[in-house]
């Protein structure tokens, strides 16, 4: 089967797309006149969460990609951050794992299981910068120390491997959408929300660690890095802009390969999407080792 794949990095705002993805056994249909603007994904989510308010989770997994596909397409932070706040934002436990049973595909389930429980909103939307100097002390250890356990969490590590599913592309989409959060004490209309530099600062700071933190849990995470389709900070800092303090430098814990993940990309041998990039990661850390197709 001829695997057609449509990078929707580039299409931030396009008004309709008809386009069918063929993701070997994943299929992502977008029929017709289905708006991937960031309005038309908010509308989607909007029918997605009146749903669960009438007690009808009747969403399936086509009104389920689309959204995923939208907030791949509206991918800038604020973007992400809004549009994932909308999807998960006001589900329970409970609710979520009921959806993943009614759109009945193990892949979008496993995604959607992976948003929600990624979630959070640790910064809030205006603070100063003695808040951010405080927040982020001499070299952000408290922050790091709280991101590395919440990461290590079973209903993260569950569902962690759910974007092997999805093809190179989409899944470096994906990755940002997961990582980022949203800020606390936001407006009710998340786009009205004023923030402050500090809070900016602290937003990104976040953002740095937690992408980093998902590639150090992620097998798929740090082959998309291997192949350039996914950046990982070694370095973030806390910014002073108001003040003009000095920045504080907060270095990221690596995402390292280690004997550990041996098994693993022996596994991935056996998928399509990540199979090459298994093989060069196995090849530099055995080498000699040969492939028998």
């Amino acid at each position: 089967m001829e695997v057609i794949m449509k990078s929707f990095l580039n299409i931030k705002n396009s008004k309709a797309a008809t386009i069918l993805l063929l993701f070997g056994g994943l299929t992502w249909p977008i029929f017709g006149q289905t708006d991937l603007s960031y309005s038309g994904v908010i509308s989607l989510i909007g029918t997605f969460e009146s749903q669960w308010k009438n007690n009808a989770p009747q969403t399936d997994n086509v009104m389920l990609g689309n959204i995923f596909q939208g907030m791949i397409a509206n991918n800038s932070a604020e973007d992400s951050e809004g549009l994932k706040k909308r999807l998960v934002g006001s589900l329970s436990t409970a609710k979520m794992k009921a959806q993943g049973t009614a759109v009945g595909d193990t892949n979008e389930a496993q995604l959607l299981a992976l948003m929600y429980y990624t979630e959070q909103s640790v910064v809030p939307a205006f603070i100063e910068d003695t808040t951010l100097r405080g927040r982020v002390g001499k070299n952000g250890a408290a922050i790091l120390k709280a991101q590395d356990g919440f990461w290590k969490t079973a209903t993260i590590t569950n569902c962690i491997d759910a974007l092997e599913a999805y093809p190179p592309e989409t899944a470096a989409g994906l990755v940002k959408v997961i990582a980022t959060t949203w800020y606390q004490g936001a407006a009710k209309i998340y786009e009205d929300t004023d923030t402050s530099w500090a809070s900016e600062s602290l937003w990104q700071i976040y953002d740095d660690i937690r992408t980093v933190e998902l590639a150090r849990h992620s097998l798929a995470v740090k082959l998309l890095a291997n192949e350039g389709l996914v950046t990982l900070p070694t370095v973030t800092y806390a910014d002073f802009a108001y003040s003009g303090w000095p920045s504080i430098p907060i270095t990221i814990p690596p995402a390292v390969w280690t004997g550990a993940d041996l098994a693993d990309l022996v596994r991935l041998l056996g998928n399509p999407y990540y199979k090459l990039a298994a093989q060069k990661q196995l090849v530099n850390m055995i080498p000699g080792i040969v492939f028998i197709q």
